[in-house]
């Protein structure tokens, strides 16, 4: 009776506004790691809201049972997302009125999601990024948390021409009911596949667009020139493109704001100077395909690295010069100057791990230091 599919639609949201009390319950702190600026906390979100599709108190039938047991997959649940704040999806209109515009809009005799909206269709990009995870120049990869703001119209979901549900503003909807374009982060080191999370709630319009915010961790190549480490500036990239769809199918291209930092939180090693947008189209077998590409320019912090690196080979080539102001028939020269030789590449060793390893370019500061060790 409550969960009849005429009746009830998970994508459909209670009421016009819904109030959802949230409690966190934290079991314990994990771990705050300083070097990586993370916080790990064990814990679970208490939610609470009210559905009165789902009541049966006024039901005598039904008087013994005081409550039901269910899942997100037969029940909807708000959207919710961690960043600075919780952020919630909230506005709706009358539950009776959605579910006809949604059965008129959802008509399998008129849509299908496996169809395009248009001959070409025109998805504008935005790039939101949260933070910069890491830049590993060993590994020569990128990690960044955001997310893609991507926009396109479906006519087929239009209904601001029809009066009736003149009142309905906007509708929620997921991939598995919408058309959505298939786009694939081409540089990407650990995940090539197409962009899809079925959880990830996309808007549309009366007028028919369609926003559909989705998060990822990006985990891209980035060729490092570590050169004058540890004073670098890198710049690395995320390429997004269709796949499957050529530029005559599909065109992306850059919002008026191509990257957006409204969550960003800075990294303790990179600082962020810039990033831009750009169209660079390729070619794959013949076909043209749109791409475009989100270039961040990085600069390394190196503080930390002068304090722990630069500073003490200064201090052992300095201690080195100071052997020849022992007196010669003292006969600790020679003592001396091997132990400060064994320090040296004991310390050496164990700053190793932090000098980049490649043969494209030698860092000046690694030559420096087999220059002084020679010495």
């Amino acid at each position: 009776m409550l969960f009849d599919a005429d009746k009830y639609s998970v994508l459909q949201r209670p009421t016009r506004n819904v109030n959802v009390s949230v409690t966190l319950n934290i079991i314990t702190v994990n771990n705050l790691n300083v070097k990586e600026q993370m916080l790990s906390v064990l814990g679970y979100f208490s939610l609470s809201w009210t559905d009165n599709r789902l009541a049966w108190d006024s039901n005598s039938n039904f008087s013994d049972i005081p409550a039901l047991f269910s899942t997100e997959s037969h029940v909807w649940t708000p959207a919710l997302m961690i960043t600075n704040s919780l952020h919630l999806y909230l506005r709706a209109v009358h539950h009776e009125k959605e579910t006809e515009l949604r059965e008129m809009l959802f008509d399998a005799d008129k849509y299908s999601v496996l169809q395009r909206p248009t001959r070409n269709v025109n998805v504008s990009v935005t790039l939101n990024i949260i933070t910069v995870n890491n830049l590993n120049v060993k590994e020569q990869m990128l990690s960044v948390l955001g997310y893609f703001s991507l926009s396109w119209t479906d006519n087929r979901l239009a209904w601001d021409s029809n009066s009736n549900f003149s009142d309905i503003p906007a509708l929620f909807s997921t991939e598995s009911h919408v058309w959505t374009p298939a786009l694939m982060i081409t540089n990407s080191v650990n995940d090539v596949s197409i962009m899809s999370d079925t959880n990830i709630p996309m808007r549309i319009t009366n007028s028919g667009k369609i926003v559909w915010d989705i998060t990822r961790l990006f985990q891209t190549q980035c060729e490092v020139d570590i050169t004058y480490y540890s004073f670098d500036t890198q710049k690395c990239d995320i390429k997004l493109s269709s796949w499957g769809y050529t530029s005559k199918q599909i065109t992306l291209q850059l919002d008026g704001n191509p990257i957006t930092k409204l969550y960003f939180r800075e990294n303790g090693e990179w600082v962020l100077l810039k990033a831009e947008g750009e169209q660079v189209d390729m070619d794959r077998k013949g076909e043209n395909f749109s791409q475009l590409s989100f270039d961040l320019f990085l600069e390394r912090r190196p503080f930390f690295h002068i304090l722990n690196t630069l500073f003490p080979i200064i201090v052992f080539a300095f201690l080195s010069c100071m052997a020849f102001k022992l007196p010669p028939d003292s006969g600790e020269r020679m003592g001396y100057s091997l132990a400060v030789l064994l320090t040296y590449a004991v310390y050496l060793t164990l700053i190793t791990e932090n000098i980049p390893s490649t043969s494209k370019n030698t860092s000046i500061l690694g030559e420096s230091y087999e220059g002084s060790h020679i010495y």
